[in-house]
């Protein structure tokens, strides 16, 4: 490199640093490794980042640009603006994003620049990924080569002993998915599926003497297909895979990794031995293999295969979606038990519960958690700074108790604080800071962070505290935090562990799939043709009379409209164009119900207010909404789904009652096995407006916002949490189930 060729010490740093960080010297072995045509789709995302960073270094040499004190440069919004409209960086608002911290946190752009991430940050659901630019590209290879290794270790171990520790380090620390250590008491052949192209775990998870459920774990793709040839290669003799895995203590297994890493450390990393720290290296190979599955697949996919709330899919779905495989009778009644159990303990469903309530949780003041957050620093060393705490704090909480939904979480830190005071025999006010530190940490951490989020304390809000306690795999650490959260659960009657005073038996809704749409179509026509006594379907009310409900079903099916929705729609709100329907939700529909009924029916976001658009890919259902519609339309009827007279007439201005509808939710029970309602098919739309979402490479980004708009949420959050059936997703990508 020539330094006469730049304009200023600046511009050769970043050129140089560029080489360094940027895929110029650490890409070319993987890009001279992925040329073979399989590989084109990895080739282009990693030519992608270089023309990116090519275009921004070209950006920066022909752009007036201002320096500070320290020769950063600073990016104008002139410049900002300028980038933006570049067209290899115009669909990549989230790499230029990346690239930009990335080169601010090697000294290169000022901090004072202008911020790229107004423009562009918030299109993307992944924001708070930081591989990318926390990533050290020059052991990226190593990194790589270090769990292709292990899987290659795996898949032509000499023995099971030897394959079974490498099992356990490639699920400890080399997959994008986080397995939780439940995994290693059930990893059998007995419990490993192959469903499609995709392999489960299922088990058995007792969670007592009477309450049991069914898990289902996911492998991710690499461990799929290394796993595919050990245990479903028809070559090999079943006595080869017969083996008792993961049977010793896990503290046993873990000291097994601990040596691999360390010796390990110095050939991936370089460093030398004395500098070797287990946490950082897990760390530097976690962010190596995220950045690589986001490089490869996008940063939204990551999002999804990296999530852990989510409905997930059940055991009675895929005896629905795999009857010769999945046919476990004993797992099937459990199931059937827990919903009748769930149904039973007058626990409301969450979704439903979202759909009452949502605004009520949306408007939760996360302002005065996020400034109650600022107490669990607790740096007191003397009787002075002890006082200012806690003066702060009960102000604070004088301020929000009346407002906060979980006050208990004041007045328990207050009553930490309060007695580690009186604990103490030292008169300078010297505390054990460090032991009150680890409780407040514990509790926001593990705990009140994961309340707040979920916005309210349930049995599944537990569940999930708990399951995030029992992934560590110190039980000692875990029966700290456990304590320290029962404390404060004594407040609501609940508990962690086997003392827990209520059931955490919890049955989520399932999806319908198209099969049984189509099978529902059959039922519901049938019945209404008898109920109405229909002979002849060309009279001229019977089309209406024959498949009302039906088709508010088909509607929900294909548009995730609530029923509330749906049914308070007047014709005037729906649109044809061409194949497309554009329905418009609005407030008219529901003020004229609220007179009619005497109801308070009304939006249940500020984002409801919304025109939906979408297609009905199937011709035989779309025909008959069309004839469906005309013939309202024609006899100039104000609502898209009137009410019926006793004798069998459409009347002009009423709606038809919701109980007419969910008279549904039955045949739907009845037709799945399963525990369904009408509310299933907006879970249905939105997962597999998502599955669709990721399957296109090319629409990754606006898509999931347009999507959030049509459901009617505030967010992607609440779709993602609630409404997306992840499994189905990232699996079975090859079936159409939709």
């Amino acid at each position: 490199m020539n330094y006469s060729e730049y304009h200023s010490v600046s511009e050769y740093k970043i050129e140089l640093k560029s080489k360094k960080y940027f895929f110029r010297d650490a890409l070319k072995e993987v890009l001279k490794e992925h040329e073979s045509k399989e590989c084109e789709n990895k080739i282009s995302n990693v030519e992608k980042v270089t023309k990116i960073t090519n275009e921004l270094l070209k950006l920066i040499k022909t752009t007036n640009f201002q320096l500070d004190r320290a020769n950063k440069i600073i990016l104008t919004k002139q410049a900002i603006i300028r980038l933006a409209n570049i067209g290899a960086l115009k669909n990549n608002p989230m790499f230029v994003y990346k690239i930009i911290e990335r080169l601010k946190t090697l000294s290169i752009i000022s901090k004072k620049s202008s911020s790229f991430a107004k423009l562009y940050k918030d299109q993307d659901p992944n924001t708070n990924t930081s591989c990318f630019t926390s990533t050290d590209f020059s052991l990226f290879d190593n990194t790589l080569d270090f769990r292709d290794m292990i899987l290659e270790k795996i898949l032509n171990a000499t023995d099971e002993s030897s394959r079974e520790l490498y099992l356990f380090y490639y699920f400890k620390v080399l997959s994008i998915k986080n397995y939780s250590n439940d995994i290693f008491n059930y990893f059998s052949i007995n419990n490993l599926k192959l469903l499609s192209d995709t392999i489960t775990l299922t088990y058995l998870n007792k969670l007592n003497d009477n309450d049991a459920n069914i898990k289902i774990v996911y492998l991710d793709t690499l461990l799929n297909d290394v796993l595919k040839q050990i245990f479903f290669n028809d070559s090999k003799s079943l006595i080869d895979k017969i083996h008792d895995y993961f049977d010793k203590d896990l503290k046993w297994y873990e000291n097994k990794l601990d040596v691999f890493l360390k010796t390990n450390y110095v050939q991936v990393t370089g460093f030398e031995i004395n500098t070797y720290s287990k946490d950082y290296f897990k760390k530097l190979i976690k962010t190596h293999i995220e950045l690589e599955y986001q490089l490869y697949n996008s940063g939204f996919h990551h999002t999804l295969q990296k999530s852990t709330l989510y409905p997930p899919s059940n055991y009675l779905e895929l005896i629905s979606v795999f009857p010769k495989i999945i046919k476990n009778m004993e797992y099937k009644k459990i199931e059937l038990e827990n919903i009748e159990k769930h149904k039973n303990s007058g626990v409301v469903d969450e979704d439903d519960l979202l759909e009452m309530d949502l605004q009520k949780y949306l408007d939760l003041d996360t302002n005065a958690y996020m400034e109650f957050r600022n107490f669990k620093t607790f740096n007191v060393h003397s009787k002075k700074e002890y006082k200012k705490y806690i003066t702060k704090l009960e102000k604070f909480i004088n301020k929000y108790k009346n407002t906060f939904p979980f006050p208990q979480m004041f007045w328990h830190i207050l009553y930490i604080v309060k007695e580690s005071k009186h604990s103490e025999a030292n008169k300078e006010y010297n505390f054990a800071s460090s032991t009150v530190q680890g409780k407040l940490y514990t509790l926001f951490g593990k705990c009140f962070n994961t309340i707040i989020k979920e916005g309210r304390l349930d049995e599944n809000t537990v569940a999930l505290i708990e399951d995030k306690i029992n992934n560590y795999n110190n039980s000692s650490t875990r029966s700290k935090y456990v304590n320290v959260i029962n404390n404060f659960f004594e407040y609501f009657d609940y508990q962690i562990g086997p003392k827990k005073t209520k059931s955490i038996i919890y049955a989520r809704k399932s999806l319908v799939f198209k099969k049984e749409l189509d099978e529902l179509f059959e039922v519901l026509t049938q019945e209404d043709k008898l109920k109405y006594e229909i002979k002849m379907e060309e009279f001229h009310d019977a089309h209406v009379l024959m498949y009302q409900r039906f088709i508010f079903c088909l509607l929900m099916y294909y548009s995730g409209l609530r029923e509330t929705e749906l049914r308070t729609r007047l014709v005037k709100d729906v649109y044809i164009i061409g194949n497309k329907l554009i329905i418009d939700v609005n407030k008219a529909g529901f003020e004229d119900i609220n007179k009619q009924e005497d109801d308070s029916l009304s939006f249940k976001t500020l984002s409801s207010k919304r025109r939906v658009e979408f297609t009905i890919d199937d011709d035989k259902y779309f025909d008959i909404f069309l004839k469906y519609l005309s013939i309202i339309d024609g006899k100039r009827i104000k609502y898209l789904f009137p009410s019926i007279s006793n004798k069998n007439l459409l009347l002009k201005k009423t709606a038809q009652r919701l109980s007419y509808f969910t008279s549904c939710n039955k045949l739907l029970k009845d037709i799945t096995g399963r525990y369904v309602s009408l509310h299933s098919f907006r879970h249905t739309f939105v997962t597999s407006a998502i599955r669709k979402v990721v399957l296109n490479d090319k629409k990754q980004k606006g898509d999931v916002y347009n999507l959030v708009n049509i459901i009617g949420h505030l967010g992607p959050d609440v779709s993602l949490r609630y409404y997306t059936h992840i499994d189905y997703v990232l699996n079975f990508q090859n079936l159409e189930l939709f």
